[in-house]
């Protein structure tokens, strides 16, 4: 396979939309767990700087599973991420941000955010499991043990 086959193949797996006010939206082949694709917004800033955001997905999908962000393992991984990536959590918009300076940088943070946004669902694992009650059993033993005394 040549290079620029390759690349024209990478290059159709991403859609660039246009959304309101001069921002754009690329649609990624990556996918979360119930094959919705990761989606990343660009939004123009002043001083020809560009935000690049998952809207608030990652955090979404999250919350419908049960997790608590504002917990210390959640914000432990939000804050490694700023590090690593250079990937900022938004806590007042609940959304994954970066900045990028200038327009070639664009496509680099838009990447690092889609990875992030679904490197996000991983914290699912901490999801803590409920336990059946045994109330319903624990009465009932009792009304047995009850019934068996007074007879």
């Amino acid at each position: 396979m040549k290079t620029e086959s390759l690349k024209s193949e990478l290059c159709k797996s991403f859609s660039v939309s246009e959304a309101e006010l001069d921002a754009l939206y690329v649609t990624t082949p990556f996918a979360y767990e119930d094959g919705d694709n990761v989606v990343v917004f660009i939004t123009p800033l002043p001083g020809g700087k560009y935000r690049v955001d998952d809207n608030g997905e990652a955090a979404y999908r999250l919350a419908l599973d049960g997790i608590d962000i504002d917990r210390p393992k959640p914000q432990a991984w939000m804050s490694s991420i700023s590090k690593r990536y250079q990937v900022e959590w938004d806590a007042e918009a609940e959304e994954l941000s970066a900045v990028a300076d200038t327009p070639a940088v664009v496509a680099k943070m838009a990447m690092r955010v889609a990875e992030c946004s679904l490197q996000m669902q991983a914290l699912s694992a901490l999801r803590v499991e409920r336990n059946l009650s045994t109330f319903k059993d624990d009465v009932l033993r009792v009304i047995k043990e009850i019934e068996q005394e007074t007879q």
